[in-house]
């Protein structure tokens, strides 16, 4: 079965379109609850939802549904909370929250006694989203100008939409699946990588305590299958050592040509907060847990 990151690239390739994400990640909410610790919810432009819905697009069980609201403006690339358009109460910074509240970085929220950190991305690595920003307003643009474009257009919209229901049917099935069984968990996240630029840009991943490898293929922690000259297997290896919050860049273990920094290096190497990797057509920004 193709990951969701095949069939996204597959469908925007399909209909001649830019493989970057369409809704690139801009901000984080990190879990700070000891039995969830290092979960996280990335979000994106425009409105969002956190609760228990099928449909809200970050889902956490133990909440209502639209739970909270999040509105990210990518005119003034700040990220609000919206009270009146949730549900549920929420606290910020220990205070209970009745007006929108623009969210600024490392802010604590809390919700039904759950807690996150707010991490900026978008802003504080620099503006990182306008290329896609324009390029999906122009498909827009474009879609009001010419007919023919506009029905291809709604034809891809379509299928995007199909795909995003079975990605939610095969959530829900995975958690009935998992309801009253232990859950095989890789631990708490230690690190992210978000790409940047080219091939793949604005999707994020999460790193984990041990081994996480970097290829095209779908077996891989880290899948990139829209990034040309990227082999299939362990292009890229990076090791955390969870204990020691340190993340290496195993450079004898990388079966491709992976830049670090603008460099090309062949040793393992400790990776810091804010580096940027290069591999294919594509530049991966490293992001330390402790922010």
């Amino acid at each position: 079965m193709d990951s969701p990151e095949r069939r996204y690239f597959l469908l925007r390739a399909r209909f001649g379109l830019s493989v970057s994400e369409e809704r690139p990640c801009t901000a984080l909410l990190l879990s700070l609850s000891d039995e969830k610790a290092g979960g996280f919810f990335p979000l994106s432009f425009g409105l969002q939802y956190l609760g228990s819905g099928e449909a809200d697009l970050l889902y956490e069980p133990s909440l209502l549904k639209r739970h909270a609201a999040f509105y990210y403006d990518e005119t003034k690339r700040c990220c609000s909370l919206l009270p009146a358009r949730g549900r549920g109460i929420v606290r910020l910074e220990g205070e209970m929250v009745h007006e929108a509240a623009v969210l600024r970085d490392k802010m604590i929220l809390e919700l039904s006694g759950k807690r996150f950190r707010y991490l900026e991305l978008d802003g504080k690595y620099g503006r990182l989203w306008g290329g896609i920003l324009r390029t999906e307003r122009g498909y827009r643009e474009r879609a009001e100008r010419e007919p023919e474009f506009r029905e291809h257009f709604s034809r891809y919209k379509k299928e995007r939409e199909e795909d995003l229901r079975r990605e939610r049917e095969e959530r829900w099935e995975r958690l009935r699946k998992e309801e009253g069984q232990e859950r095989e968990e890789r631990g708490a996240v230690e690190g992210f990588l978000l790409c940047i630029d080219g091939a793949g840009a604005g999707r994020l991943w999460a790193l984990y305590d041990g081994w996480n490898r970097i290829g095209s293929g779908a077996l891989m922690e880290i899948s990139l299958p829209s990034s040309p000259g990227l082999r299939e297997k362990e292009h890229a290896v990076i090791y955390i050592i969870g204990e020691e919050k340190r993340a290496l860049l195993l450079g004898e273990k990388c079966r491709g040509l992976v830049r670090l920094q603008g460099k090309a290096g062949y040793r393992t190497a400790l990776l810091r907060n804010g580096d940027i990797l290069e591999l294919g057509a594509s530049r991966l920004l490293y992001i330390g847990i402790l922010l």
